[in-house]
Order: structure tokens, then C-alpha cells, then sequence
């Protein structure tokens, strides 16, 4: 699902403000013969224009360049938007598993959701036995309980698998 509406919308209310600030900015700069206030106040205000719109332009990269939420929108997440993306993750992770059963990465995600997101030993446990029942290969099944271990204990269960990224 794509946000271009959303961002569209929310860079159309702040363009003005922030066209205005750093045209306002320049042209104190431009006319400052000398006095380093009139240029400090030029150059805060260019700045203040430019940190209203960047935002906007990062929220479109990580649009374009990827279908889940970045680093700092995981923080954000809070209460019901929080138990709905990771709900949503834990059933595309579910779809993953059904055309590739053996994808150790995918277990451990969803492993590391059961525990910190969902606060479930016992559904972490049911994933826990149905890799060790489904993955074929001995380093797999070793690493998936090793990430098991890991994430019961509290500590980041990304740390223990090998190289590449949760999302595979």
C-alpha cells in the first residue's frame, strides 16, 4: 500500500510556510551589508524552511524504496497501529512459509514477534517445533533454536543468524 496521497497532501499544506521562510531567509541574507545578526537570522530561517519540508522528501524515499516502515516509524509505532503492522507482518510471514518452509529468516522474525511484539511464549514455542519439524538442513534447525534462546532471553534475536536481513 502506497502513502503518495498522504505525503502529496502534507507537502502541499507545508510547502507555503516553508517557501516563504527560506525566500525570506535569502533575501536577508542577500541584504545584509555586513551585519552578521541579519545574516544569522537569513540562515535560521532558510534552515527552519528546509527542516519543514525534508521530512517529506525522506517519507517519499522510503515510500518508493520500500513497502514496510522505516527504523524510525517501527519506534512510532505505538498501541493499536503497532499490534496491526506486526499482526500484518506475522501473517505475511505465515504466506512466506507456505511457498518457502524452509526460510530458517522467516522463523526467527516471526519467533522474535511472538515474543517482543505479542508477549507469546506458547504460539513462539508452536513456531519454534514446526521449524524444527519442517527445516531439513542441521545448521538451520541449530540456528532456529539458538535464535529461540536468544529471543527468550531478551536479547535481539537478529544476532543469531548468519548474514542478511530479516525481511530475506
Amino acid at each position: 500500500m502506497n502513502n503518495y496521497d498522504s505525503i502529496f497532501r502534507k507537502f502541499l499544506w507545508r510547502s507555503l510556510p516553508a517557501a516563504l521562510l527560506i525566500i525570506w531567509g535569502w533575501v536577508q541574507i542577500k541584504t545584509a551589508f555586513g551585519l552578521i545578526s541579519q545574516v544569522l537570522v537569513g540562515i535560521c530561517s532558510c534552515f527552519l524552511g528546509i527542516l519543514i519540508i525534508a521530512p517529506l522528501f525522506i517519507e517519499l524515499i522510503s515510500e518508493i524504496f520500500s513497502n514496510s516502515p522505516t527504523i524510525s516509524e517501527r519506534i512510532l509505532l505505538i498501541g493499536k497501529d503497532a499490534k496491526e503492522y506486526y499482526e500484518k507482518r506475522f501473517a505475511e510471514l505465515k504466506h512466506i512459509l507456505v511457498a518457502e518452509p524452509q526460510r530458517v529468516d522467516v522463523y526467527i522474525e516471526m519467533i522474535h514477534i511472538a515474543f517482543k511484539e505479542f508477549k507469546d511464549e506458547h504460539q513462539a514455542l508452536k513456531i519454534l517445533y514446526n521449524g524444527l519439524n519442517t527445516l531439513k538442513d542441521k545448521s538451520d534447525r541449530e540456528l532456529l533454536s539458538e535464535a529461540f534462546n536468544i529471543a527468550k532471553t531478551g536479547k535481539l534475536a537478529v544476532k543469531a543468524y548468519k548474514s542478511g536481513g530479516i525481511n530475506g
